[in-house]
């Protein structure tokens, strides 16, 4: 896909995950884990982490009882985010876009969706992994 030249955020719909997206999302995690955790984690237990999470049960569970939103662009998943509602907060599991889109508000347009649907929620807790700077540089 030529992503050059193209109106970016106006051309992506953010839209709540189906069933049917669990490849695609699958795909999105381990190329932005990559990118994102390369120097951080080492590959066997990037590995061993995005086979539970993203397994096809797993992803069932998380579709069907979190809010859990896609990024879609000319009918494929660029990006994700991911929250779990608790008592009196929400947790944000994951948000990711694809690196050659990050910087494009994809991110900003994930959590935004998310923070829309947190209802009673008090607050949303986030967790950066230590040296994540793009995770850093998004959240401040």
């Amino acid at each position: 896909m030529d992503w050059e030249g193209s109106t970016i955020t106006r051309d992506v719909k953010i839209r709540k995950a189906q069933l049917k997206d669990t490849v695609s999302i699958r795909k999105v995690a381990r190329i932005t884990w990559r990118a994102t955790y390369q120097e951080l984690i080492p590959i066997k237990i990037q590995n061993q982490f995005l086979n539970v999470a993203y397994s096809d049960r797993n992803m069932k569970l998380r579709i069907d009882q979190t809010l859990f939103f896609v990024a879609e662009q000319e009918g494929e998943i660029v990006g994700f985010a991911n929250a779990t509602i608790k008592k009196d907060d929400a947790e944000l599991s994951a948000i990711y876009v694809l690196p050659e889109l990050q910087g494009h508000s994809i991110g900003s347009r994930l959590l935004q969706s998310v923070l829309s649907n947190l209802d009673h929620a008090g607050q949303l807790v986030v967790d950066v992994e230590s040296g994540n700077q793009i995770g850093e540089r998004f959240y401040h």
